[in-house]
């Protein structure tokens, strides 16, 4: 539930520019063309393409946590150039950059959660990022109407808090999640794609192999590392990091040149692509 305090950015950010752009002071402030009103909202999910592009091989290097808390600083900086923006090119800059922060929190955390989740519960854990997308989305469309009826014309407040009350939870995901346990497992891009249903662990797949034992235990038997399941996991967990230190995809390019990897791959931005394409995101 904590990790997705990175979703409530995201979704935060898309929901409060379309009051911040529109508010009677910033016009009078700024006075943008059309062109440049889309773009101030549009810079911010390129940020997020490049974020996430970013994020799995840092995943994979640094760990979850502490990628997690590189998104998340990464999304202050931009959240507070926004906020205090003087021009529109603070504006691009800050959205931008708060983009790529975001682009880091959206794909690293539902793989942390999953990667902590007992399997029975996995599923109901990880659509927790959609569903705080759209309390974030919420809570940035009151925060908005609060700001717009009750400040005037005249004053930047009508705009600037609304923009700067989403740097408040990205602080308190930077500051705490580093007391949250690391995950025991890993999945890279590769992994992702010929293992989906077993990913392979971090700490066990990094030589961290009590670490990664006394991980599991602790999530899922109070620390018992002798119990059955945890045995049983920590034993499967090996076994799949072996076979696919064997068969993995050397490199990006091999996503495409194998037949299965890429057959994988197609699938996997297919279903994205077309949950995009029901038309979800024109309503929000």
């Amino acid at each position: 539930m904590f990790a997705s305090v990175g979703s409530i950015l995201y979704g935060y950010d898309l929901g409060v520019i379309a009051e911040a752009i529109h508010s009677d002071n910033f016009v009078m402030q700024f006075n943008p063309t059309a062109s440049q009103s889309g773009a101030v909202v549009s810079v911010f999910t390129g940020g997020a393409f490049f974020g996430a592009m970013f994020a799995g091989p840092a995943g994979d290097y640094l760990g979850r946590k502490k990628t997690i808390m590189l998104g998340a600083l990464i999304f202050i900086v931009g959240g507070s150039l926004q906020t205090a923006a003087q021009s529109l090119d603070y504006l691009y800059a800050g959205r931008a950059i708060a983009g790529l922060g975001v682009g880091f929190l959206v794909m690293i955390i539902p793989l942390y959660q999953a990667e902590l989740a007992h399997p029975s519960i996995r599923g109901a854990v990880t659509a927790l990022q959609q569903f705080m997308l759209g309390i974030g989305a919420l809570v940035a469309t009151w925060a908005s109407y609060g700001c717009y009826i009750n400040f005037p014309a005249t004053s930047d407040k009508q705009w600037r808090i609304s923009l700067g009350v989403q740097i408040v939870p990205a602080v308190i995901l930077a500051a705490l999640i580093m007391f949250f346990p690391e995950s025991p497992r890993s999945v890279t891009i590769a992994h992702v794609i010929q293992s989906s249903t077993d990913p392979s662990r971090w700490l066990i797949d990094h030589g961290k192999h009590e670490q990664g034992l006394r991980t599991l235990a602790k999530l899922h038997a109070h620390g018992n590392e002798g119990d059955a399941w945890v045995v049983a996991e920590y034993d499967q967990i090996r076994e799949t990091i072996a076979y696919e230190h064997e068969n993995e995809a050397k490199s990006y390019l091999d996503l495409f040149r194998n037949k299965s990897s890429f057959r994988r791959l197609l699938l996997a931005c297919a279903i994205q692509a077309s949950v995009q394409m029901t038309g979800v995101s024109a309503i929000q």
